[in-house]
């Protein structure tokens, strides 16, 4: 079966979204609040939350940017762990197919989601 749902927003770059993080003079990466908006924002937008496929299944993603200038390939990764965080499927190493196009929309950046379960 074919899920289709569209999340609002523009999808942060992956090489932004991180900041260091200084703790008892230990270093880690941290989230920006860009991308923490944008978790917290897909997770409330998304129709499919909990669905669980525990198998191999594809993504299919439209993504619309505000301008062509941002890369497709950072965006993959945020969505497929969004997915994740949300319960979509148990973990996106099952994820076997991934196909992504970019499109450009100033006025409503989102992306366009269809994930299907698949048996190999």
């Amino acid at each position: 079966m074919k899920h289709e749902f569209t999340i609002i927003g523009q999808v942060p770059a992956k090489a932004n979204s991180y900041m260091v993080i200084k703790r008892d003079n230990h270093s880690s990466l941290g989230k920006t609040k860009t991308l923490r908006e944008y978790e917290r924002s897909f997770y409330l937008q998304c129709p499919v939350r909990g669905l669980n496929l525990q198998g191999f299944f594809k993504v299919s993603i439209d993504v619309f940017f505000r301008s062509m200038s941002s890369d497709i390939d950072n965006c993959c990764k945020i969505l497929l762990d969004c997915m994740q965080a949300c319960e979509v499927y148990k973990n996106d190493n099952k994820c076997i197919d991934l196909h992504v196009r970019k499109f450009k929309d100033e006025k409503n950046p989102r992306c366009i989601i269809t994930i299907e379960a698949i048996e190999i």
